[in-house]
């Protein structure tokens, strides 16, 4: 089995030690496809501001259809992969932080946990754009580096939180691009997972031919059966090395690997390290903080 060299870099690393963590992105032109390397996960919380175009975002199972002045949340090692649905002009503004800019800021920890259960708000024209005023003050304020900047630019950050807060309440976005059957493959899925099951197994458990299986699977998910499968059992891995004390070769066959080095490459293709060098910089990270 081969993994495919696209989902080499599913997890992403978006800042290195002694950054701010906080990185501003805009987007905009043509898109010709999905992001190469969903689903991927951080343990920083991502926005993104809709501001032109189509699109949909697959966040933990879901899929959701996005327009202009949509925002997408997604918190803390949510997997998640942006879908282009046409090849028309888009333009969306991304933040990226850390939840530790917000530790000495109560009224805003308390605004992130209320957005908990959101993921897709729509704002209106007023709220969309304060926001977009407010990332692009972040941005300028991060690109400058004047005086006080980093105080400033979390100013920002609640000012940005206090009205996606207004906008959730009571207004939750239930848009949702539904499909029942994906939904119950990954379900079925969530199971069965270590036991890799093949797209023809699965396929006709559900009565599809494997074709429409992988296309509607990619087209709701964003990312092909088996890369999907793969994730999984990856990220099965990693939750088994940092919560117990298992050994490497136990987990791999625990997870449903046939191979050892089968896992040592599809581990280190995804997230760059070796098992035994990830749990000691989980170890490390916790006993630090």
């Amino acid at each position: 089995m081969n993994t495919p060299k696209s989902y080499a870099h599913f997890q992403q690393r978006i800042f290195q030690q002694g950054d701010f963590p906080l990185n501003v992105t805009m987007y905009k032109g043509k898109t010709h496809h999905s992001y190469p390397f969903g689903p991927y996960y951080h343990p920083e919380l991502e926005f993104h501001l809709i501001q032109r175009g189509n699109c949909q975002y697959f966040i933990g199972d879901v899929n959701y259809p996005c327009e202009k002045n949509s925002v997408l949340i997604m918190h803390r090692n949510e997997a998640h992969c942006y879908i282009q649905d046409d090849q028309a002009y888009a333009k969306n503004i991304a933040l990226v932080f850390s939840a530790q800019l917000l530790s000495d800021r109560p009224a805003a920890m308390d605004a992130l946990r209320s957005l908990g259960s959101a993921h897709h708000l729509v704002l209106s024209d007023k709220q969309a754009g304060t926001a977009e005023y407010l990332l692009q003050r972040m941005a300028d304020e991060c690109e400058s580096k004047d005086l006080g900047w980093m105080d400033i630019t979390v100013n920002y950050i609640v000012a940005f939180l206090n009205i996606l807060q207004k906008a959730a309440i009571g207004h939750i976005s239930g848009k949702e691009n539904k499909d029942p059957i994906i939904q119950e493959v990954l379900k079925y899925l969530q199971e069965e997972f270590t036991n890799m099951p093949s797209l023809t197994e699965v396929s006709n458990i559900f009565g599809l031919s494997a074709y429409t299986l992988s296309k509607k699977f990619k087209q709701y998910v964003g990312v092909g059966f088996l890369e999907y499968l793969i994730h999984m059992r990856i990220e099965e891995a990693r939750r088994l090395l940092v919560e117990t004390d298992m050994k490497v070769t136990d987990i791999a066959y625990e997870i449903g690997f046939d191979s050892l080095s089968t896992f040592y490459r599809d581990f280190l293709q995804l997230t760059k390290v070796t098992p035994a060098v990830y749990r000691k910089m989980i170890k490390k990270s916790k006993s630090a903080s």
